[in-house]
C-alpha cells in the first residue's frame, strides 16, 4: 500500500533541508493523525473507478485537513494543454506535478485539447487562453472531487511537503480562490482553486465567453479579461465605475496602459467584497504559487509551487529568466518517451510513498531561509504598491 505522508530527505551538511524536514514533519502532523489503516475512503475509490485514467487512491484513510479534521475535501489537479507540440517546454514542471500528485494521492488530469475534437465543439473560443477555462468548466461535470487546483503547464512543485488542503479557503461560502501576482497588479489567471459547484461553472463560463467581447486593443487575453469578468459577475451594481475602466481597456496599447485599466478595476474591487470569490493579496500566507524568477529561482520551505518553468526562458537573458533549482527532474532515470515518462514517474513516486521527496534533487545554492526570500519579495511588493498608489492618485480613482 502506498503511503500518503511524504517527508523531505535529509542530506548531510544541508542545513536548509534540515529546516524543511522539521517544517514538513509539523505539516504532516497537522494533516495526518496516526498510522494509515485499512478500509479507506469509499467515495474516493468509487470516484476513481468511474473515470478513465484516474489514479487509485492507495492510502488507507481519507486525507485529513491540515488542522486534523477528518473527511477533508477531496481535491483534483487539472492542467489543460493546447496540444502536445510544446511538451518539452514544460517537462520539468510536469514531472514534479506528476510525482507530487501520485505521492499524495491527488487525482491529476492533464487535458490535451487538440487531441479530442469534441472540445472544439463544446468550447468554441478561438483563443486557447479562454478555451482552457471552458474546458475546466465542463470537466467539473465529470469530476467527483470537491475542489480543483487549476495549473498553468509551467507551474512546478518545488516543495512536495505541502498539501493542497493548506490553501483551501476557511470560509465555506467561498467557491473560487485567486491570488495577486507580485510583479504587477493583476489577478493571476494561470492558477486558481475552484469548488466543484454551480457558482464556479457560471464564473468559468462567463470568463471563457469574454473572448467574444474583447476590445480591439492590447487587451491582455484572459489575464486582462478576468478583471472585467469579476466586476461584471460579482459586482454588477458598480456599472459606472466599470465602464470607466472599460474605456481604459479599449485604449490600452501596451503593458503600461493595460496596467492603468487593471489598477482601475482593482480599485473598484477593493471597495467591495465579492460574494463567493476570494483574491489573496501579495503578502497573504496561503499563496500556493508565485513567479520563481522574482527571487532568481531562490526558494525557501514556505514555497510550494513556482511559476514560469519554461525551457525557452531557462538561463536565457531577458524577461522571466529562471534557473533550475533542481539538478534533474523527478524520475529522470526513466524512459525518454514523454508520455511513458510521466506515467512512470507517477508510478515511481506512488510506490515510493514517504520517500518520493528524494526525487527532488535540490541545488543547495538556490535554497534559502524564509526571511531571506521574504526580504527579496518585499522589495518588489513595496515597489508595486507605490506604483499602485501613484496610479490611483493620477487617475483620481
Amino acid at each position: 500500500m502506498a503511503r500518503c505522508t511524504m517527508y523531505a530527505i535529509l542530506y548531510p551538511g544541508w542545513d536548509i533541508l534540515a529546516n524543511i524536514l522539521e517544517y514538513s514533519l509539523k505539516t504532516a502532523a497537522r494533516a495526518y493523525k496516526g498510522k494509515r489503516g485499512g478500509g479507506g475512503s469509499e467515495r474516493a475509490h468509487a470516484s476513481r473507478s468511474r473515470h478513465e485514467g484516474r489514479e487509485a487512491r492507495e492510502c488507507g484513510e481519507a486525507r485529513e485537513s491540515p488542522d486534523g479534521e477528518k473527511g477533508a475535501p477531496s481535491i483534483a489537479i487539472v492542467i489543460v494543454l493546447k496540444d502536445s507540440t510544446h511538451d518539452d517546454q514544460y517537462a520539468l514542471a510536469s514531472s514534479t506535478v506528476h510525482c507530487y500528485a501520485a505521492a499524495h494521492a491527488y487525482r491529476l488530469q492533464v487535458v490535451n485539447a487538440a487531441a479530442n475534437a469534441s472540445w472544439a465543439a463544446v468550447c468554441p473560443q478561438p483563443d486557447f487562453m479562454f478555451h482552457r477555462h471552458c474546458v475546466l468548466r465542463h470537466l467539473l461535470d465529470t469530476i467527483d472531487e470537491e475542489w480543483v487546483l487549476f495549473l498553468d503547464a509551467d507551474v512546478g512543485v518545488i516543495n512536495p511537503n505541502h498539501l493542497i488542503e493548506e490553501y483551501l479557503p476557511t470560509n465555506h461560502s467561498t467557491h473560487v480562490v485567486f491570488y495577486d501576482r507580485i510583479m504587477n497588479h493583476e489577478v493571476m489567471a494561470g492558477s486558481y482553486l475552484v469548488k466543484n459547484s454551480e457558482f464556479s461553472r457560471r464564473l468559468l463560463k462567463h470568463w471563457a465567453d469574454a473572448v467574444f467581447s474583447l476590445p480591439v486593443s492590447f487587451h491582455g487575453t484572459d489575464n486582462g479579461a478576468i478583471h472585467n469578468v469579476l466586476l461584471e459577475f460579482a459586482l454588477p451594481d458598480l456599472r459606472e465605475g466599470r465602464e470607466r475602466c472599460e474605456q481604459l481597456w479599449r485604449q490600452s496599447k501596451d503593458f503600461p496602459s493595460l496596467d492603468d485599466y487593471v489598477v482601475c478595476t482593482r480599485a473598484l474591487m477593493a471597495s467591495r467584497s465579492m460574494e463567493g470569490i476570494e483574491i489573496r493579496n501579495k503578502t497573504h500566507a496561503q499563496r500556493w504559487s508565485r513567479d520563481g524568477w522574482l527571487t532568481n529561482s531562490v526558494w525557501s520551505r514556505r514555497d510550494f509551487m513556482l511559476h514560469g518553468w519554461q525551457k525557452k526562458r531557462l538561463d536565457v537573458l531577458g524577461f522571466a529568466r529562471w534557473h533550475s533549482p533542481l539538478a534533474h527532474a523527478p524520475g529522470a532515470e526513466l524512459a525518454l518517451d514523454r508520455d511513458a515518462t510521466d506515467e512512470r514517474v507517477a508510478a515511481l513516486c506512488r510506490a515510493a510513498g514517504r520517500n518520493a521527496a528524494a526525487e527532488w534533487a535540490y541545488k543547495d545554492s538556490f535554497m534559502a531561509d524564509d526571511e531571506d526570500v521574504k526580504r527579496r519579495l518585499e522589495k518588489e511588493i513595496e515597489r508595486q504598491e507605490e506604483t499602485y498608489r501613484e496610479k490611483v492618485d493620477r487617475m483620481k480613482l
